[in-house]
């Protein structure tokens, strides 16, 4: 329940609430067909927020809960997400099980990483899984692994059963990840179970709706109006129960500060009000984007109309704000100390003379046209004498 309420003369936190889990049958199929092919491994593939992570949790938090040390089929698990190990990255293997390691056994230490040979790494890997009964992994977020590093993983399966310790790997992820481990024939045989994650139909969000949240406790969803509710949650969130769980906490937030009964209305009202502030963060985000990008072109295309201009115009301290048309203008321009600077030019080159004594560290000796290239700028006659 999300309690927290701001007001001009209140503020409330929200209380610390433990994450609540619904088991729904899907779930359950996927989780007795992973246990089915112990030892052996997974890959779960799906989009964001479909389920995969905390379908992944909770059966790790099922699995240590009936772990008993005096049971010898019990076993332990883990979970963990994997960073990303790029394909150019190199040693791909090694950061694969580095990985592994730090997150089963513990931190691995730096210089027997750095000097082992792989085989020495993925044996003590498996003799700390062994020594902690740990028998599944879960790996999310597999799909930012290589192929050389999930491959690297890969050898613990094999290694494991040289010292008869039953492991079972689960490779959890979304892209390319099917693509990617099917490549090689090494690991793509011993993929044993492949888990697909679908959305939920509208049944199962009405069903996920009346466990999950009390509101839908005791509506009857036979009846139109119980019905239109569940029909307008689907409609908004596709089936996606990662997505649906923080809008009822929004939902019940507002209905907090506004008693009433809820209806469609204030569902896609809360909705809308979400969306409308994202757009406009997007619109306002490319707004500027768009001006510093034009701005940048403008001043690149200055640079490259009138290079010796652009140049004074942004490196001398002396002529910032001055009168500079590549010196085709005899102007009079003032220094920081209000000493007259008299610039001229000759056929080829552009000199500022300073006169003397007054600010003539502050001017450039020479700059020449030559150097930056030829001025583009057709109002005025060329430089050079052509």
């Amino acid at each position: 329940m999300i309690e927290a309420n701001i007001t001009k003369n209140t503020f409330t936190f929200p209380p610390t609430k433990k994450e609540k889990t619904i088991e729904t049958g899907f779930m359950r199929e996927v989780m007795n067909r992973t246990m089915a092919i112990h030892p052996g491994n997974a890959v779960w593939y799906g989009e964001s927020r479909i389920g995969k992570t905390t379908t992944a949790k909770h059966f790790v938090s099922r699995i240590n809960e009936n772990h008993l040390p005096d049971n010898p089929n019990s076993f332990r698990a883990v979970h963990f997400e994997a960073g990303e190990i790029a394909g150019w990255s190199g040693n791909e293997q090694k950061k694969g099980l580095k990985s592994l390691y730090n997150a089963t056994i513990g931190r691995i230490d730096e210089g027997s990483y750095r000097t082992d040979p792989i085989e020495s790494i993925v044996e003590n890997l498996v003799y700390g899984l062994k020594r902690k009964n740990i028998q599944k992994v879960f790996i999310d977020e597999a799909g930012n692994l290589s192929l050389d590093a999930i491959r690297g993983i890969m050898m613990t399966y094999d290694a494991a059963k040289s010292i008869d310790h039953n492991l079972s790997l689960i490779f959890i992820g979304m892209d390319d990840l099917p693509t990617k481990v099917t490549k090689l024939p090494q690991i793509n045989g011993r993929i044993n179970e492949w888990c697909y994650f679908e959305k939920y139909t509208l049944k199962e969000i009405a069903v996920f709706l009346k466990e999950f949240h009390p509101y839908f406790t005791n509506l009857d969803f036979k009846k139109a109006k119980s019905l239109e509710l569940v029909e307008c949650i689907y409609e908004l969130y596709d089936g996606f129960p990662g997505l649906i769980i923080p809008f009822l906490n929004k939902v019940e937030n507002y209905l907090q500060i506004n008693p009433q009964t809820l209806t469609v209305k204030i569902l896609r009202m809360v909705h809308m009000r979400t969306n409308m502030d994202k757009s406009n963060s997007i619109n306002k985000s490319l707004r500027l984007i768009n001006y510093f990008r034009a701005s940048r072109s403008i001043r690149w295309s200055a640079k490259i109309r009138c290079p010796a201009q652009y140049f004074i115009s942004n490196y001398s301290p002396l002529l910032l704000g001055g009168n500079t048309n590549c010196g085709r203008r005899n102007s009079l321009l003032q220094d920081k100390s209000n000493s007259l600077v008299e610039p001229f030019t000759t056929n080829s080159d552009i000199i500022f003379n300073a006169q003397p004594g007054k600010g003539a560290w502050a001017i450039p000796s020479i700059i020449t046209c030559r150097l930056f290239g030829r001025c583009r700028d057709t109002s005025a006659p060329r430089l050079g004498g052509d």
